[in-house]
């Protein structure tokens, strides 16, 4: 399916445009390449997700990678300064693990020398054990709403000046290190997020600013060690990033 959607994904991008993906299974066997030449915007919709923790409709939209195993499965990797905008709802992302697999790429992975906004709603991504989830890098202005990530390397990888962005209800969990890994970044809230499971720490912050993390559930991260212990750790980070 991957020739028909990168079509779709860049008839949509020259008008600032949606790709909506009907009920079903869409298999990839090479990357999905998000544009990156111009202040345009993207919307990847989908039918629903479904999955054993996170069900909103009988039958959902699932893109499944059966690529590289350390291929970015959906990437958009700057080199030129753009202010885009990128949309992901009511998709299930699935990966290489999935099948067996044992090493892989990120699901999502926006980074390079942009400012891009990044909103998702009712998204899950699954099955990525040699990469991060959900990759963003230097996002501005973006939320993240009701976002479950599982059984990756780090569920979700926050960092470059990852400024002014909030995560509502977002899960990470039954991952082989870190739940939530953030890292330079600022005016960030993050509430109501469940965080657990997790074979390191759930929630990792490395020179934080300014801060909010409120109503927050950890549990049984850092499962390596007996106890499980470590539900948050921040380093170098200033009192204000402590706020809790």
């Amino acid at each position: 399916d991957r020739p028909a959607i990168q079509s779709a994904i860049n008839a949509a991008w020259a008008v600032g445009g949606e790709v909506f993906f009907g009920p079903g299974e869409y298999v990839c066997y090479s990357p999905l390449a998000l544009p990156v030449d111009a202040n345009s915007s993207l919307a990847l919709i989908g039918s629903g997700v479904r999955n054993a923790a996170h069900l909103t409709e009988p039958y959902g939209t699932r893109l499944r990678f059966a690529g590289g195993e350390r291929d970015d499965f959906i990437a958009a990797i700057f080199t030129i300064y753009k202010i885009p905008v990128y949309r992901f709802e009511n998709l299930s992302i699935i990966g290489p693990g999935a099948t067996g697999a044992t090493t892989s790429g990120n699901g999502i992975r926006i980074s390079g020398t942009a400012v891009p906004r990044v909103v998702m709603s009712d998204v899950t991504v699954d099955n990525f054990p040699g990469g991060n989830g959900i990759w963003l890098d230097a996002c501005e202005y973006s939320t993240l709403k009701d976002v479950f990530v599982s059984r990756c390397q780090t569920g979700l990888r926050l960092t470059g000046a990852f400024n002014a962005n909030t995560l509502i209800n977002v899960a990470a969990g039954s991952c082989s290190e870190y739940g939530i890994y953030a890292e330079n970044s600022a005016s960030v809230t993050l509430v109501g997020c469940t965080v657990q499971s997790n074979e390191r720490t759930g929630f990792k912050g490395v020179n934080l600013i300014d801060w909010v993390i409120s109503a927050n559930h950890f549990e049984n991260n850092n499962t390596s060690a007996t106890p499980a212990v470590h539900a948050a750790h921040i380093e170098s980070a200033p009192p204000s990033a402590r706020r809790h």
